[in-house]
C-alpha cells in the first residue's frame, strides 16, 4: 500500500513538470508568432510600391497617385496619408516639445553634421522660406546615401516641435524635427518608421554595428 502511494505521488509530480513544460512551450510559440506577425505587418506595410503600387492587404491601389514612391505609414491601426500642411500647422501653432505622429514629403535644403550615428538633414515641406522640417535618422539601420541638397525625400515618424531648449535637447536650426525614421526591432513604444531617399526605401534593417 505504501509502495502504490509513493507511485501514485511521483505520477502526479511526473505529470505536473510535463504541464508545466506544455504551457512554457505553447507560451513561447505564442511569442514567437505574435513577434512573426509584427514583422510580417511591418513587411506588408512597406511592400505597396514594391509590388506596382499594390498593397497586399486587400490588394489595394496606390493611395497616392502621381508619386513615384508610396508606402504606408501607420499610427496604431490607422493609416496616414503624406500631409504636410498639417504639419505646418502644428510646427507654428503648438508647444515645444509637442509631439505627434506626421508622413511628410519633401526635398533636402540644409545638410548638418552627423552626430552620435544619426543623420541630420532638413526638408523643404512647403512654399515658405521657414516651412522646413529636420529629419534626424538613426544609421544603425541601414546608411543612407550621400544625402544631396534637392534629394526628394519621403519621411514616417515622431514630429517633435523643436523650436526651444527641452531638457537635454538642444532646439532643432528647422525649428522642429521628425525622428524614428525607422523600423521598431522591440515593436514596443513606437510605431515602425522609415525615410525614402529619391525612390529607395531605408530605416527597415536593424545592425548594431557602428557605421564605417
Amino acid at each position: 500500500m505504501i509502495s502504490l502511494k509513493i507511485r501514485s505521488a511521483s505520477f502526479v509530480r511526473m505529470v505536473g513538470m510535463f504541464t508545466g513544460v506544455l504551457v512554457l512551450a505553447l507560451s513561447g510559440s505564442a511569442v514567437r508568432a505574435d513577434d512573426l506577425r509584427l514583422d510580417r505587418r511591418w513587411e506588408e506595410s512597406l511592400s505597396q510600391s514594391e509590388r506596382g503600387g499594390r498593397s497586399e492587404r486587400g490588394g489595394r491601389e496606390n493611395r497616392y497617385p502621381g508619386r513615384e514612391t508610396s508606402y504606408d505609414c501607420m499610427d496604431g491601426n490607422k493609416l496616414i496619408p503624406v500631409d504636410n500642411a498639417v504639419v505646418l500647422k502644428w510646427k507654428s501653432n503648438t508647444q515645444n516639445g509637442w509631439h505627434a505622429r506626421a508622413y511628410v514629403e519633401g526635398t533636402v535644403s540644409r545638410i548638418f553634421p552627423v552626430r552620435n550615428d544619426h543623420d541630420h538633414f532638413e526638408i523643404q515641406i512647403g512654399p515658405n522660406k521657414d516651412d522646413v522640417l529636420e529629419v534626424v535618422y538613426n544609421t544603425h539601420f541601414g546608411e543612407l546615401p550621400t544625402i544631396e541638397i534637392g534629394d526628394r525625400v519621403q519621411a514616417c515618424g515622431d514630429f517633435i516641435n523643436a523650436f526651444a531648449q527641452n531638457g537635454p535637447y538642444a532646439a532643432s536650426p528647422s525649428g522642429a524635427i521628425i525622428h524614428w525614421v525607422h523600423m521598431n526591432p522591440r515593436n514596443q513604444g513606437h510605431e515602425h518608421g522609415f525615410v525614402v531617399v529619391e525612390g529607395q526605401l531605408y530605416g527597415n534593417r536593424y545592425s548594431k554595428g557602428r557605421r564605417h
